[in-house]
């Protein structure tokens, strides 16, 4: 029983320090797909090609803010789930005994999946379409 039990926590320290050198992953259902485009407009602030006035520095300020908080708020929440799955399958959880925990985990990506889209369509809409075009370039 004391061996099984070191196993399990040996196991668990392994996927944690895995998850931790993976660097932090985006909560979205849909990866490498769609753009970032607050960060890459972030990183091209002052670009004069780019060229954004003050309005729409103002306004794209508010939906990275925005999109940043929520997104936050559900990594939060999945991360701590994600582990309680690997966990638990890994003490001998049957797969129907996670399947709520999977549920869960894939309404909150889809939720931010959601703010993914809804930030993209927001910017969009802050940019001419040649800025539009520009920053989808970079």
């Amino acid at each position: 029983m004391f061996k099984k039990n070191l196993m399990l926590i040996i196991c668990g320290l392994l996927i944690s320090v895995t998850f931790a050198q993976a660097g932090p992953k985006p909560p979205f259902l849909i990866l490498g797909m769609m753009p970032h485009l607050t960060g890459t407009i972030q990183s091209n602030w002052d670009n004069p090609d780019l060229n954004l006035n003050e309005e729409q520095k103002v306004q794209l300020l508010e939906i990275r803010e925005e999109t940043i908080k929520a997104v936050t708020e559900l990594k939060k929440k999945i991360t701590p789930l994600e582990h309680e799955v690997a966990d638990k399958i890994l003490a001998g959880a049957k797969p129907e005994e996670l399947s709520a925990l999977v549920d869960e985990i894939a309404g909150y990506k889809a939720q931010a999946t959601k703010i993914h889209l809804k930030c993209i369509y927001e910017t969009k809409k802050v940019l001419t379409p040649e800025q539009y075009t520009l920053v989808i370039s970079m």
